[in-house]
């Protein structure tokens, strides 16, 4: 439903929107993150029949840092789609909003950013 209201709507944030939230709710981030970072790119279409201006304003950042902070663990890009969604929030999000923003922020940035691949854990074997 929603990708059809994306093709028919594209300027428009709601259906990569729920797209994301979508797929943060069933624990898959980098899908997330791809659907709320379109979400997070668009602007408010100027026509403003059945708009919802919280999306335009905090919501979408929100969700987009939630959904980083889902990862195990960061790449160097997911920590700057971090950082401007969490500047854009700051701006954007009223001082209520910007409280669970702002932690978000904190577990994104307590996160390891790795270069290349993730790195193994190492397995301790039981001797028996």
């Amino acid at each position: 439903m929603w990708l059809k209201a994306l093709r028919m709507d594209p300027a428009r944030a709601d259906a990569s929107f729920y797209l994301g939230q979508h797929y943060r709710l069933i624990k898959r981030p980098r899908q997330a993150i791809q659907w709320l970072t379109l979400a997070s790119s668009l602007k408010m279409p100027s026509r403003f029949y059945h708009q919802w201006p919280e999306l335009y304003s905090c919501l979408r950042h929100s969700e987009l840092l939630n959904a980083i902070a889902m990862l195990p663990s960061l790449r160097p890009q997911h920590m700057q789609l971090a950082s401007a969604a969490y500047a854009k929030a700051s701006v954007d999000c009223s001082r209520e909003e910007l409280k669970p923003v702002e932690q978000m922020w904190k577990a994104v940035q307590r996160k390891q950013v790795f270069e290349g691949k993730p790195p193994i854990p190492k397995v301790r074997r039981r001797l028996m």
